[in-house]
């Protein structure tokens, strides 16, 4: 049984060796252990930065088994021509806008990778683009014209809509996921990127993002999107890349001090970065972030690691505890109810007179499914004990537990 700590350093002390080799030179970490490499292969297959092995097997190639070596080789080549090809897919979509006179920016996806030493090493899944809410209908409806197939229903207020081509998802989204569709500030915000945008570049291959600060944002909005579910290294790595080319302390007061601040994300900002540098290998001047707890870094860094990439670890129970986690009133629990119920039932997706009871039909749907597991009032105790621990740790990290969207003040 290998040692959890163990194999989290090393996979630490690859990412560091293979992202900032200046400071951290190729062969510091040393695995002679054949086991220990194969699950640390598989962790960070677990967290989505596998590819980040790439360079680290070539100048470690006479340590590793020839028949591993090439298997995880042929793995990292896949989603290198997997990353071509969508880049591919992702400048016919944009070319299709352009076209019609429709301004978008990428989100994610390649506005991340470009800030990586290789592009093609960070894991790419869905195309992600933003639009103007005056635009979105008309997105869509060019997108269908030209045989792009939604996937899924959605509902009129749902902040995007995803088709399929290529094999490829494309996410259009109308407002980032976590902004309310009432806040016009914020809404208006990034809808201004949108008019401001710039380009990025990987292997000649152009395409529209945000402006730098905005693009930013996005990256530590998206870890705040996910946290409390639980997400992996890879969202953390990119807005640690994003830091490493951006956000020294003269950048912060200048650019992103004020705007985190109003945001309240500033504490959560700085306890990310913080745990990049104390376990990640990020330098330079950071003595923005260092006043930052250091036991909520190493908290957060663990909980990332217990979860795994959008919680693949999570067990049923981890989502059980969630929601105590979440709810500490009757109203906030009834509300996110209603939000499941109506996702997980399409009829109240298109019958507004359903919708009240969505979240009396999710009630009985837990409930059902607790008496098939067996579920004990012990066990729901301790679960509620566990999702308030999570709900304190969540607070030590400067978010708040049960708000997620950034509503209308």
């Amino acid at each position: 049984m290998i040692n959890a700590q163990i194999l989290n350093d090393t996979v630490f002390g690859i990412l560091r060796e293979s992202l900032f080799p200046k400071s951290f030179p190729v062969g510091q970490t040393n695995i002679s252990d054949r086991a220990l490499l194969i699950r640390t292969f598989s962790e960070m297959q677990t967290q989505t930065v596998s590819t980040l092995l790439d360079h680290w097997l070539d100048i470690q190639k006479h340590l590793i088994d020839e028949s591993l070596y090439i298997r995880w080789k042929e793995h990292n080549r896949g989603f290198q021509i997997k990353t071509a090809y969508m880049l591919f897919a992702q400048q016919k979509i944009v070319k299709l806008l352009d076209e019609n006179g429709i301004k978008s920016v990428v989100i994610k996806g390649a506005a991340a990778s470009m800030l990586y030493p290789d592009p093609f090493l960070r894991q790419m899944g869905d195309i992600d683009l933003l639009v103007k809410r005056e635009d979105f209908e008309r997105v869509c409806e060019l997108m269908q014209a030209d045989e792009y197939e939604q996937r899924g229903n959605s509902l009129p207020d749902d902040h995007h809509k995803a088709f399929i081509k290529y094999n490829i998802t494309f996410e259009i989204h109308r407002r980032l996921p976590i902004v309310d569709e009432h806040n016009e500030e914020l809404i208006h915000f990034f809808e201004d990127g949108i008019d401001e945008r710039e380009f990025g570049l990987i292997d000649k291959i152009d395409f529209p993002v945000l402006p730098v600060v905005k693009n930013g944002l996005v990256l530590l909005f998206h870890i705040n999107q996910h946290i409390r579910v639980g997400l992996g290294l890879r969202q953390i790595v990119d807005w640690m890349m994003f830091v490493d080319k951006h956000i020294d302390t003269e950048a912060w007061e200048r650019e992103y001090r004020h705007v985190l601040e109003k945001l309240k994300l500033d504490r959560f900002a700085k306890v990310v970065t913080k745990a990049c540098v104390m376990h990640l290998g990020l330098g330079g001047d950071r003595a923005w972030c260092m006043d930052a707890d250091g036991a909520a870094c190493d908290g957060f860094i663990e909980y990332v690691m217990q979860k795994g990439n959008f919680a693949i670890k999570s067990s049923n129970d981890d989502h059980i505890a969630s929601v105590f986690m979440r709810s500490t009133n009757p109203f906030t629990l009834i509300a996110r109810a209603h939000r499941l119920g109506v996702a997980e039932w399409p009829a109240a997706g298109k019958h507004m007179i359903l919708r009240p009871f969505a979240s009396v039909r999710h009630g009985f749907k837990v409930l059902a499914q607790m008496k098939k597991k067996k579920v004990s009032m012990k066990k729901l105790n301790d679960l509620k004990n566990e999702g308030l621990r999570r709900r304190e740790f969540i607070e030590s990290i400067g978010l708040e537990p049960d708000r997620i969207i950034y509503e209308e003040k």
